[in-house]
């Protein structure tokens, strides 16, 4: 965690667990940890423990004793907003669940596939009261999130190199709200999926510019060395999403996705967003015509586009040599029809060759 390099201060801030509320330091070494045995995954810390004050803090350290002559890269990951939603006084106290808005969809439950850790029961917030609690300590530690990031800020203004630094604020994914009847994350609605992405750079962006362009994670690289115009040695994957920054610009917005298991692929293009999943339960979403984000996936009117979004999606994963369902069942239909060795389930797979479909 601590963007020093030297192994010992390295080891300074790193621990070995994920959402724990409070973390303690072990040993001489400095090495910060937390356990069963000394600090409960339930406990709340204080001030000085709990995580996410921790982490900023170390932050702060950093900028403050950092080596003035080098140029740095420093990555802060803060565990919170996550289950346990347990969080330090005054901010737990911050939001009064009565004044909590459910979602629309909150009762809208269609993911059958869903897993029984986010699916909304009677022991995973499955009443209002559960929910809105639920929802009022999340936002919580949201809320406290946004003052750290504060203190960073401050941090490097004090240290007169805020304007100078590229400050990104980003997440590796959204949570549910009992949207869909779902919690957590997963299943591939764009509850989870659409996630902030705010770049502070004012010697190249201007304040308030907002991007209506999608980007993905694998254009962040890329991205991040172009606008600090330094070399990128590492990889030639995504796009220089700093071009949409520009007034003139030639973005590819298609982005992609693939499960880390193969089980499913996606695609997006123009607020369509197209999954593909192994057992069958495909998914569309028309993102800016309809912001509940409702299955149009045998929807007669979006059929033409979701055929193109398979053809281009079956296309990439094809040159990749993915091993996803899309290449799969592709490649079960070919062999289909030349040795009739597939089996039906491939075939019945993919709406591309479903005859009914074909002439729509």
């Amino acid at each position: 965690m601590r963007g020093y390099f030297n192994d010992k201060l390295l080891r300074k801030y790193m621990y070995n667990r994920g959402h724990w509320k409070s973390i303690i330091e072990l040993d001489n070494n400095l090495t910060v940890a937390s356990n069963d045995e000394l600090t409960a995954i339930n406990k709340v810390g204080d001030e000085n423990t709990y995580t996410t004050d921790v982490l900023s803090t170390a932050t702060i350290d950093f900028i403050k004793n950092r080596d003035i002559d080098k140029p740095f890269l420093y990555l802060v990951s803060i565990p919170d907003p996550h289950t346990p939603v347990n969080i330090r006084e005054p901010y737990a106290s911050m939001y009064n669940p009565d004044d909590i808005i459910l979602p629309e969809n909150f009762y809208k439950y269609n993911a059958h596939w869903a897993p029984n850790g986010t699916v909304q029961n009677d022991q995973n917030n499955g009443d209002e009261t559960a929910a809105k609690e639920w929802m009022a300590l999340y936002f919580c530690e949201v809320s406290y999130i946004d003052d750290n990031v504060g203190r960073i800020l401050e941090a490097l203004e004090n240290e007169h190199i805020l304007d100078d630094t590229i400050v990104v604020f980003t997440t590796d994914h959204g949570e549910y709200m009992g949207e869909h009847g779902l919690w957590r994350k997963g299943q591939l609605y764009p509850e989870v999926n659409h996630i902030p992405f705010f770049i502070r750079y004012p010697k190249k962006i201007n304040a308030n510019t907002k991007i209506s362009e999608y980007v993905s994670a694998v254009d962040f690289l890329i991205t991040m060395t172009s606008l600090a115009e330094i070399d990128n040695t590492s990889c030639d994957v995504g796009q220089d999403a700093s071009v949409l920054f520009q007034d003139n610009n030639h973005w590819d917005g298609t982005q992609y996705l693939t499960s880390s298991t193969f089980s499913f692929s996606a695609i997006s293009k123009e607020a369509i967003f197209v999954g593909f999943r192994q057992d069958e339960y495909n998914l569309m979403f028309d993102m800016e015509k309809d912001p509940l984000n409702n299955n149009l996936y045998n929807a007669p009117k979006y059929f033409d586009i979701k055929k193109k979004l398979y053809e281009k999606l079956l296309n990439f994963e094809t040159k990749l040599n993915t091993p996803t369902c899309v290449v799969k069942r592709y490649r079960a239909i070919k062999n289909f029809s030349s040795n009739k060795r597939a089996t039906p389930f491939c075939v019945r797979s993919s709406f591309l060759y479903d005859k009914q479909n074909s002439n729509k």
